[in-house]
């Protein structure tokens, strides 16, 4: 088989007569490459790239997710970087016990956490990944060079505010194992809910989502993880818990039916343009963050709230009075859970 490197290299050559598209957003900014972010790539990969080279890849793989869609974390070009890397219970409870865990990744993007938890030890035969968009995952098989691994077969499509997700998630067990133990009946309405997880992440999903659906997502989270299993992640937050609205969404958020949200878009008038649609979306804090997961039944439940550059650009389009940061959780389901 053609290794990852060949097919880095075989990038950099088509590269070389193809044109590049651009990205027409005002708020474009060259990519950096942090330290994080090269030295996953490199230690993933097997390739040695120069951080110039790596950051013009990475432009290249922005301008085609953002046709996908129209995150701030993708026009930052943040969706190299591992960040779970720096949440604080990584490095203390998370790593260390990943060689014998059962993981998923809820919302992986183009799946650059699934893959630095793959280089700190986690097997790849007990890591799932799941996003609404089927896209970003084949961009980060081609970006990281690894469409004929292991690693490709760990995702499936799957929306945690779905009924069906648990289903999604036990056909894709099925599919990569045949024969193993059935998951079928996790989302059934008649069979208690059981649990197929020992650890789940959710690297930047919640703010996407309104109070109702947080809700809902973090009990269906609850509800797969296995008795004294973890749960963590952040997302965008604010000092005070409140609705927040978002203009200029991906066009795919703004045709209704196609996204989870949809029922959250609403009209609003523009002095200058007349009506425009927005999003919806709550952002919760420390304390409103900390309620709901212990609401579900989680236990051990710590939410941090850090300043981002990311952040701090956000609060600017949205309410520059807003104290707003990013939000770091970890939360532990009971042991003694049924």
């Amino acid at each position: 088989l053609e290794s990852k490197g060949d097919r880095i290299e075989d990038f950099f050559r088509s590269r070389e007569s193809s044109a590049v598209l651009t990205i027409s957003w005002a708020e474009k900014a060259p990519i950096e490459i942090i330290d994080d972010a090269h030295e996953l790539f490199t230690k993933y990969s097997g390739t040695q790239l120069s951080r110039q080279d790596l950051a013009a890849m990475a432009e290249e793989f922005r301008t085609r997710a953002l046709k996908v869609q129209d995150y701030k974390c993708i026009r930052e070009g943040r969706f190299l970087t591992p960040r779970i890397k720096t949440h604080p219970r990584y490095a203390s409870d998370i790593k260390p016990a990943l060689a014998s865990k059962r993981i998923v990744d809820i919302g992986c993007c183009l799946g650059a956490d699934g893959r630095q938890l793959v280089v700190d030890g986690a097997s790849v035969d007990n890591f799932y990944a799941c996003d609404v968009e089927q896209a970003f995952w084949t961009l980060g098989l081609e970006m990281f060079g690894d469409a004929q691994s292991r690693f490709s077969e760990c995702f499936t499509v799957a929306n945690v505010l779905k009924a069906d997700f648990a289903d999604r998630l036990a056909e894709l067990n099925q599919k990569r194992f045949p024969g193993a133990a059935d998951f079928s009946w996790l989302s059934s309405p008649t069979h208690p809910c059981k649990a197929l997880f020992d650890v789940a992440y959710m690297g930047s999903v919640l703010h996407l989502f309104s109070e109702a659906d947080v809700e809902t997502a973090l009990r269906t989270v609850f509800n797969m993880l296995n008795p004294g299993g973890m749960f963590f992640g952040g997302c965008v937050g604010a000092a005070e818990s409140g609705v927040a609205t978002f203009s200029g969404t991906a066009k795919r958020e703004l045709e209704e039916g196609t996204n989870p949200e949809s029922q959250h878009l609403q009209y609003i008038k523009d002095g200058s343009s007349g009506s425009r649609r927005v999003m919806l979306r709550f952002l919760h804090s420390p304390e409103s963050l900390s309620r709901v997961l212990t609401s579900v039944g989680f236990v051990g439940v710590e939410v941090r709230q850090h300043q981002s550059e990311l952040v701090r650009g956000m609060q600017q389009r949205l309410d520059p009075s807003r104290q707003m940061g990013f939000l770091r959780f970890f939360a532990v389901k009971p042991s003694s859970s049924l």
